[in-house]
């Protein structure tokens, strides 16, 4: 095949949020007694010219009517192993095409690829890497699921208004080629500046373009996974972007300030400090924040910030605390006021400043994310359970924060026990949204049974996934019609209403969202 370069033509990568969640087991209304994060798992059909199929998780159905080329929204499970069942559309799970067992981890995200080749399907899993990106970052993997090209090197070419400096992995002459992807393997990610590439798929070891994709935007926050799927044969390979949204600038979900902003909030918790003034770099943010109250976020600047903690009505220069912060750009924090202002003989309760990052990543489907810090200064170390008696954090320090975790939505009773497990607090119908973060900062003194438990909502994401519309490519394998149909036979695999005479599904058709209504894919235009 003739090496061509990289078309100039324009495809825009068009993004269909599937806003139904999978029919597997979702719904939990109280909150989960174990306090680790469930995975979450979606479902893409990537099986060359297949009908359209319905997946059973552990003998229930999960999903119906998924077409090739197509993907499902994320929903929870356990953690665990899981028996996933690959059926022809209105088949029963004895009549599976797939019958396999998949593990999915506490806190992991998965693509699970239904794919295959002649009459072969399988089933596999690919964890996504959902760590939080810097702003202006996007990640990047590519997985090879077209069975007839053998490895594939793919080349990966930045356009003018992206900026590769900041690549991973990648020399003074650009990005580095991902070479050698076998079937069914994916590439290591990348991070990637966000802006516009153009994306190359060759034969392994070879200048033999097998197709281009021209002007892929890649968003700031985002997740690529890009499937290579279809066939050579068939005529209709190309590249299917599954989307996974994990971060944004604390300034656009907080609708504060702008992405290169940092965002804090302030926390008086010190019982005998009276009011306060806040000053950041001479400029007074906080006016008379009192005791046991939590100030809404505004924007600071992401070099270093003088914070000074004054009594209310007093200048800058009687700073009872004059310290320095260093936010980082898109990052939210909590500046928590602590201890006892009358100086400490013990030196273990004086008055100062704990600075936390907020994680405002996305959350997983159907939980919130969870953080508490005592602020008790005579409370000894500290845990706090649900209702059933489950143990949410234990042993915690005055001063000390937790790690955050994640918790199944719903609404719960909470204890606060002190040390000889002696409950010193609680706290009745707390409710923990889905896609919200949660600091709890235990106040309050023992000595006066005054303790209470403040607890500052943040609105996060609810973790997405998007599918990127099935492409037309510009190489010299793309058709000018719809994609041509493979033999009767390497697709009754995957099955069709009409017994022995199945009917592909072309790349781009509209994708079933789970058990409801077929839904319009918009498709690229040139």
């Amino acid at each position: 095949m003739k090496q061509r370069p990289v078309s100039t033509l324009f495809l825009s990568l068009v993004s269909l949020f599937l806003g139904v969640l999978l029919a597997a087991p979702i719904a939990r209304p109280a909150l989960a007694q174990d306090a680790g994060a469930e995975p979450t798992v979606r479902f893409a059909h990537v099986y060359s010219g297949g009908g359209p199929i319905d997946i059973y998780v552990d003998g229930t159905v999960a999903v119906q009517q998924l077409a090739f080329g197509t993907v499902t929204e994320y929903a929870a499970f356990s953690g665990g192993d899981h028996q996933v069942q690959v059926v022809a559309t209105g088949e029963a799970p004895s009549a599976a095409l797939v019958d396999t067992t998949l593990s999915f981890d506490n806190g992991g995200t998965y693509n699970v690829l239904v794919g295959g080749q002649g009459d072969k399907l399988d089933a596999r899993s690919y964890e996504v890497n959902v760590d939080a990106l810097d702003p202006g970052q996007a990640r990047l993997r590519f997985i090879q699921a077209a069975p007839d090209t053998g490895n594939v090197d793919i080349e990966l070419a930045a356009l003018s208004n992206a900026d590769t400096s900041g690549v991973s992995g990648n020399g003074t002459d650009g990005l580095k080629p991902i070479t050698g992807i076998g079937f069914t393997d994916a590439s290591d990610y990348q991070t990637v500046i966000a802006g516009t590439y153009d994306i190359v798929v060759r034969e392994a070891g070879t200048d033999t373009e097998l197709t281009t994709l021209p002007s892929i935007d890649l968003a700031s926050g985002n997740v690529y996974d890009v499937v290579v799927l279809g066939q050579l044969s068939s005529n209709n390979l190309t590249l299917l972007p599954l989307i996974t949204r994990i971060s944004q600038a604390c300034g656009e979900i907080l609708q504060i300030g702008t992405a290169t902003d940092g965002c804090v909030r302030f926390v008086h918790t010190s019982a005998d400090a009276g009011a306060l003034d806040i000053y950041v770099n001479g400029t007074k943010v906080v006016n008379a924040i009192s005791y046991g109250t939590i100030t809404d976020f505004t924007t600071i600047g992401t070099d270093k910030q003088q914070i000074q903690i004054v009594p209310t009505g007093q200048p800058a220069t009687n700073a009872w605390l004059d310290e320095t912060i260093d936010p980082a750009a898109g990052d939210a924090y909590q500046v928590t006021l602590l201890g006892i202002a009358e100086k400490d003989d013990n030196n273990d309760n004086d008055f100062r400043l704990r600075q936390d990052r907020v994680d405002l990543s996305s959350v997983p489907v159907g939980q919130a994310r969870v953080r508490v810090i005592h602020a008790v200064t005579d409370g000894g170390t500290v845990s706090i359970t649900t209702t059933g008696g489950a143990t949410l954090f234990d042993n915690l320090s005055f001063g000390d924060a937790t790690d955050y975790t994640t918790i199944a939505a719903g609404t719960t009773d909470l204890a606060v026990s002190g040390d000889n497990n002696q409950v010193i607090t609680t706290a009745k119908g707390v409710e923990f949204k889905e896609g919200m973060v949660y600091d709890i900062v235990v106040s309050g003194l023992a000595s006066d049974n005054s303790v209470q438990l403040l607890i500052a909502p943040t609105t996060a994401e609810v973790r997405t996934g998007a599918q990127g519309t099935p492409l037309a490519v510009s190489g010299a394998q793309t058709p000018t019609t719809a994609p041509g149909t493979v033999a009767a036979a390497s697709v009754t695999a995957v099955g069709s209403p009409a017994a022995g005479q199945a009917t592909p599904t072309p790349v781009g058709a509209a994708p079933v969202t789970p058990v409801l209504t077929p839904e319009s894919t918009p498709t690229p235009t040139s």
